[in-house]
């Protein structure tokens, strides 16, 4: 599969680190962690298993709270 879509589910950040392993098993070119409670922290742990994909086209991260510091991960990301 390409795509994860998981919208509106408050993840917060240890739900996010827990999609690591997502990113080794599918080629997934979309993300959408839009409104799940996800800090800087969160993305920081996504980073690497998303950059290790080398696929992804799309990260949605509307609705939540990375701040400055999750806008500087995304920059390393892309």
């Amino acid at each position: 599969f390409t795509t994860l879509d998981i919208m509106d589910n408050d993840l917060n950040d240890a739900g996010a680190l827990a999609l690591v392993p997502m990113f080794d098993i599918a080629t997934l070119e979309l993300v959408d962690l839009s409104s799940n409670n996800v800090t800087a922290t969160g993305l920081r742990g996504l980073a690497p298993a998303i950059m290790a994909g080398g696929s992804l086209k799309q990260l949605s991260l509307w609705g939540n709270r990375v701040g400055d510091e999750g806008a500087e991960i995304v920059a390393e990301i892309v």
